[in-house]
């Protein structure tokens, strides 16, 4: 029973899920992407990005986020159409 419930999810997976090097077709490691995403920012958003530490508010805001979003399980995992505020 469990045997064919592993394949079907394996199956499920396979046909769904995708990774970034198999999206450009090659390795991309991970200061590459860094840049890619940099540049897609400041070209898409018409901005610089700089280099720098957060300040007060945005550790602030960080924190929070780590504690009700990014590390909550019912965040990550929960199954909605909607936006997550």
């Amino acid at each position: 029973m469990f045997k064919g419930l592993k394949r079907e999810v394996v199956d499920y997976l396979s046909r769904n899920i995708t990774s970034v090097n198999d999206q450009a077709g090659k390795d991309i490691d991970s200061f590459e992407l860094q840049g890619i995403f940099i540049d897609g920012f400041q070209k898409g958003l018409g901005i610089e990005l700089r280099k720098g530490n957060l300040n007060h508010q945005e550790h602030q805001l960080k924190e929070q986020y780590l504690k009700e979003r990014y590390l909550n399980p019912e965040w990550n995992f929960r199954m909605s159409g909607g936006r997550r505020d």
